[in-house]
């Protein structure tokens, strides 16, 4: 396994030599060391350091981790036998040897409590070549549109295989969201978009498929992927738990929403008692276990989603009134709600949710509308299902 570069900025360093009486520092040496004497005493040191920015190459700077790391070290010798060109010799070697006070020095995506690089919700940050948008919340819900991008640089070839047609509009739409939430709760919700049209990069597939072996349009599924991460870890570290949305657009001539659970057609086509065994193969398994409400009722009941969307004038799959897709297509979720959703545990739950073109994607005041009620219907579900105070 290749690691990766490591990179970032030492802000201060410091370092404090002194002696030590040489039988003191032989009792803290293993066996095969002895202290390097001086004038007849060893010598010890003190390293502080300050790392910030600290994460791989090709990572933004915002989702680097900082740290403050000490460590002791004792100056000494050890004897070791050596074998070069089949001849044997002893050498003596001069080594540090290093206690350490603080042995972590590890990349983290998305921990910078503390760092002068906090982020305020609702101001964007952006990756490399402003490919990636994201914008940080205040509210335990994550927004991603990974496949509404408009950008072609010519440094990025177009991808040769998989799915290469545009969710058009899904990136304005994703940014209405940002306006409705904000009006209604005077909260933000976390919001990631790929700014990159989807023949250059694909953020709901693997990286193989995604980028296709270019280093650039890698480097902003990293980003795009790294930041759904930070929000992940926020939302968790501020609320306990919360939901994710990834947002896409489908073009079945049915007007209607398609949300994934990652249950295909066919399952939701089962009775209740049938549907009510998949419960912990859905994308939201640990919702399911916080909710008063049964799976059934989560996934298709009065207090669904797709019922409070279909209240508000979008019929929905699954709901009451459509609790399956019959012989239509039906999208069912994809690669990110698979590994962001809690089908394999965790605390973040996931809903894939494709919307038609011609009533919710394809103008201003579609997108503005669909995005209200879509506020209004989420705050609605979240409180219901206890993601949310009843007061909040």
């Amino acid at each position: 396994m290749k690691l990766p570069k490591i990179t970032g900025i030492i802000r201060r360093r410091i370092l404090l030599n002194y002696r030590v009486e040489a039988e003191v520092a032989e009792a803290l040496l293993p066996g095969n060391f002895r202290p390097k004497l001086v004038n007849g005493d060893a010598v010890a040191g003190v390293c502080l350091i300050r790392l910030e920015q600290i994460r791989p190459v090709g990572l933004p700077k915002l989702l680097g981790v900082f740290l403050t790391n000490g460590t002791l070290s004792l100056k000494c010798w050890l004897k070791k036998e050596i074998y070069q060109n089949r001849m044997k010799r002893v050498n003596t070697i001069r080594v540090w040897s290093c206690l350490s006070i603080c042995c972590c020095f590890a990349f983290v995506v998305g921990q910078v409590h503390g760092s002068e690089d906090a982020l305020t919700p609702g101001r964007s940050v952006f990756g490399a070549n402003q490919y990636i948008e994201y914008i940080p919340g205040d509210f335990p819900l994550i927004i991603s549109a990974p496949h509404g991008g408009r950008l072609k640089p010519a440094s990025i070839p177009d991808r040769k295989k998989g799915v290469l047609l545009a969710d058009m509009g899904t990136d304005l739409l994703a940014m209405e969201m940002v306006r409705a939430f904000q009006e209604l709760t005077g909260k933000t919700p976390h919001v990631i978009i790929c700014h990159l049209k989807r023949i250059k990069l694909d953020c709901n597939r693997e990286i193989g498929e995604a980028a296709q072996g270019n280093e650039e349009a890698e480097q902003a599924w990293r980003e795009f992927h790294g930041f759904i991460e930070r929000a992940r870890a926020d939302v968790i570290e501020q609320s306990g738990r919360g939901l994710y949305i990834d947002l896409h657009g489908h073009g079945h001539p049915e007007l209607r929403l398609e949300l994934g659970y990652l249950l295909s057609n066919r399952e939701l086509k089962g009775d209740d008692h049938q549907v009510a065994e998949l419960e912990r193969k859905s994308s939201i398994r640990k919702l399911a276990e916080d909710s008063k409400s049964s799976f059934v009722e989560l996934l298709r009941g009065d207090s669904s989603l797709g019922a409070l969307m279909q209240e508000r004038g979008y019929p929905s799959v699954p709901s009451p009134k459509l609790p399956h897709a019959g012989e239509a297509k039906y999208f069912d979720g994809g690669h990110n709600t698979r590994i962001y959703g809690s089908r394999a545990g965790g605390k973040i739950s996931a809903i894939q949710v494709e919307c038609p073109g011609k009533t919710v994607r394809n103008s201003k005041e579609n997108r503005r509308a669909f995005a209200k009620a879509f506020a209004s219907a989420m705050m609605e579900y979240l409180q219901v299902h206890q993601v949310l105070d009843a007061g909040e």
